[in-house]
């Protein structure tokens, strides 16, 4: 999870600190503003910490439970917060085809052989927090248990999210 925030914090903050200071230039004038500088650059870095430190600590509040599931190692069913589960046929004999599947449409993903699971990863953009998830594959029946959570926790948005990417999914593997 430390990889989706290394480069938006320093850049928020960055960003969050010249803000400031345009507008101290902007409303002190730029006499007062040169005179203040070292007054005008402590007050906008010591908010701009608080601030990003407030914004992000939310965000990753709402993210440790399913993003950090999703990127930690365990392949064990998760037990805890919103998620679709559905069972899906597939046209796939092996594994390793299944796998292949997964790896050429999703940006990150893990693999269990001994579980015969896969545990993949939705893109994050700014604009759209999708929906990761982890697959059973039972090579018996040829069925594949899907279990999708979504980034963020439960809302109406989230369902529709986990609708659409189980569709995604049902399209990929019988496809």
């Amino acid at each position: 999870m430390k990889r989706y925030f290394s480069y938006a914090i320093p850049i928020a903050f960055v960003i969050y600190v010249l803000i400031l200071l345009l507008f101290h230039l902007l409303f002190d004038g730029y006499s007062m503003f040169i005179n203040k500088i070292y007054q005008n650059l402590f007050i906008s870095i010591l908010s701009g910490i608080i601030y990003v430190a407030l914004f992000f600590g939310f965000i990753w509040f709402n993210l440790k439970n399913t993003l950090g599931y999703l990127e930690s190692d365990s392949f064990d069913e998760p037990k805890y917060g919103h998620k679709l589960v559905e069972e899906i046929e597939t046209k796939c004999n092996d594994f390793n085809q299944l796998k292949e599947i997964f790896i050429n449409h999703f940006p990150s993903v893990k693999v269990s052989e001994d579980k015969s699971a896969i545990k993949f990863l939705g893109p994050i953009t700014m604009k759209r927090w999708n929906a990761g998830g982890i697959c059973y594959f039972n090579p018996d029946n040829k069925k594949l248990k899907v279990i999708l959570i979504p980034y963020m926790g439960y809302s109406q948005r989230s369902e529709k999210q986990l609708k659409d990417e189980m569709d995604k999914i049902k399209n990929l593997i019988s496809g």
